[in-house]
């Protein structure tokens, strides 16, 4: 969550255009809040906290069919598998779920020395229902910027702005990729 709040932040300096949404931390149901922002022309991006890549796999089978009038982009630490066996965990979440009518595609455009960006398709039936991005961190966020287990949150806000900070390149591709 972090992570894709100083993104923003340092993309826009001064407008919060955005919302953070932490299941733990709320009191909304996940499908109302994105109802909410589905309606409020205020906010433009809400970024949503799963803690891990099996949560953002759970939540994303679970609601695969609700996403398609929301920019979507799903930031995931592929923890050095790559795209294969994250589309594979994904697609065998979705059989079970929808009997294999869903599958997801992915396309890469872009790579860097940390990350990978996809635009991606659900195929429902085979046909394209809807797309959405996808970026990853080839191992994970906490190897590209340094965060020890343990470390305050601060300490964590700190080694990422530095990351976006001196990984110049990497911070760039991200902002052209969620804003471009």
């Amino acid at each position: 969550m972090d992570f894709l709040s100083l993104v923003h932040d340092r993309h826009t300096w001064t407008v919060r255009d955005y919302d953070t949404f932490i299941d733990q931390q709320s009191d909304d149901d996940q499908d109302q809040r994105v109802r909410q922002h589905k309606l409020d022309p205020k906010v433009e991006y809400l970024y949503k906290a799963e803690g891990g890549r099996s949560e953002v796999i759970k939540k994303f089978r679970s609601h695969a069919t609700e996403f398609g009038d929301v920019d979507l982009l799903l930031l995931v630490d592929f923890d050095n598998d790559g795209r294969s066996a994250f589309l594979t965990e994904l697609n065998d979440k979705l059989d079970e779920h929808y009997g294999g009518l869903l599958r997801v595609t992915a396309n890469r455009v872009h790579q860097n020395i940390d990350m990978e960006f996809f635009n991606c398709d659900i195929l429902n039936n085979g046909n394209i229902d809807h797309s959405f991005k996808l970026a990853a961190f080839k191992d994970d966020l906490e190897a590209a910027t340094n965060i020890k287990k343990g470390e305050k949150r601060s300490q964590h806000r700190r080694k990422i702005w530095i990351y976006l900070e001196y990984c110049n390149r990497v911070y760039k591709d991200l902002r052209d990729f969620i804003y471009y």
